[in-house]
């Protein structure tokens, strides 16, 4: 697509007069629609020249990386943003062509008169040829009719050709039952040496299918509906519907897939929200340093004793991206005395409980299952947690002692 130049709204806000800021708002506005600024991908537009582009690679068609061709030509296809608004803009071309208007309009038909049932058949022959023009047509018109039932269907076949170099053929059948127009027709014109075709087929549905012969399983490959029906109660919307398709270059914008399988996969760049994968087998897998959630824990189940001091029992590391970090603590403590214990991260405290016994042997305390769950969010980088414990009296044991880190990611 031919880069159009934009113009920058903050550049308009200098502007004095309200008259001259709309009008040049609105063509700012334009400018930037047409480049696909403002707005998204289907809100942009292409000219009728880039519209003719398109068969021979404009920019809305790019090249596909990575495909290899028997031709070892690298196949254009159109990115995925761009095609419901290339599908738009050629369903207007093709309601805009002289053959789909044509294909449409009623037949006209000189009706017999007499008893209100007619059958009859009409053949129309026009030669004309001068200097600098010829021009040969033929149309055939069937019709019946009783009372206020019609049906005709009309053949017309008519080629021109004149001395400026623009010659056309056409070839159409369609049938008019009672208003209801369908047909199919063949159109070819050139302008000098620029030839353009077109098949056209205006009906609710059509089909490709196998002959009849013998031997030969009937099948119906490829069906397309332009307009909605019901099947055994069931709707089916307009659209193309294939058994079988094999595509060498296939760009798609939104894919519903029940069943996929795909023998090889090149994909550059995936950004995938949420997939849920029953069952993968993967040969290598490269993943950023704790890109999965990993917990990080410590566990000394041995019983040790003390006497006064202070005394690091587990220690446990993790590196952390900034989110909170969930810590479990556990541990089993006996003694006589007072016993200090806290969770320390790099030194300070984050966690702490205190025993107290009569201070004789006679009357110790002995809590086997100590378990505390928090959280905190230190920040990024290396954290040590470590679980420490203090008397300045008598002798104490502890044993089971645990730490569970866990960053709670999103």
């Amino acid at each position: 697509m031919t880069k159009v130049p934009s113009i920058p709204v903050d550049a308009l806000n200098s502007i004095q007069d309200r008259n001259a800021y709309e009008v040049l708002r609105a063509i700012a506005d334009i400018l930037n629609v047409r480049n696909g600024q403002t707005g998204d991908a289907g809100s942009a537009f292409v000219t009728r020249a880039e519209l003719g582009n398109l068969r021979g690679g404009g920019s809305t068609v790019v090249t596909l990386p990575g495909a290899q061709q028997s031709q070892s030509v690298t196949p254009p296809y159109i990115r995925p943003s761009d095609i419901a608004r290339v599908i738009n803009d050629l369903q207007a071309q093709v309601m805009e062509s002289p053959l789909f208007k044509s294909l449409g309009e009623r037949i006209d038909r000189v009706d017999a008169p007499g008893t209100g049932v007619i059958a009859q058949l009409d053949e129309e022959r026009v030669t004309r040829a001068n200097a600098v023009a010829a021009l040969a047509q033929l149309i055939n018109t069937l019709e019946a009719t009783v009372g206020d039932q019609s049906v005709a269907l009309q053949e017309e076949a008519e080629v021109r050709a004149n001395a400026d170099g623009q010659i056309m053929g056409r070839f159409s059948v369609k049938i008019d039952a009672n208003g209801y127009v369908t047909g199919f027709g063949l159109i070819s014109t050139a302008n000098n040496d620029t030839p353009y075709s077109e098949f056209m087929v205006r009906a609710d549905r059509f089909s490709i299918a196998s002959p009849s012969g013998p031997g030969i399983t009937p099948r119906v490959p490829f069906i397309v509906l332009t307009t909605p029906t019901t099947v055994n109660g069931y709707p089916v919307p307009a659209g193309v519907y294939m058994d079988a398709a094999m595509l060498r270059v296939a760009s798609i914008q939104e894919a519903h897939i029940d069943f996929a399988a795909i023998r090889t996969a090149h994909i550059q760049d995936a950004a995938i929200t949420n997939a849920k994968i029953g069952t993968a087998e993967v040969d290598t897998l490269k993943l950023a340093g704790q890109a999965v959630t990993i917990p990080a824990s410590v566990y000394a189940p041995t019983f040790i004793s003390h006497g006064s001091g202070t005394f690091v029992e587990a220690t446990v590391s993790i590196t952390s991206t900034g989110a909170p970090i969930a810590i479990i603590v556990s541990y089993g403590i006996n003694g006589s005395d007072i016993v200090e214990t806290w969770l320390e991260r790099d030194g300070v405290r984050v966690w702490s409980k205190n025993f107290v016994g009569p201070g004789t042997p006679d009357y110790s305390f002995s809590q086997p299952a100590v378990c505390v769950a928090l959280s905190e969010q230190p920040g990024a980088g290396v954290q040590t947690y470590s679980l420490v414990f203090r008397s300045t009296g008598a002798t104490f044991g502890t044993f089971e002692r645990a730490i569970v880190l866990l960053e709670t990611k999103r």
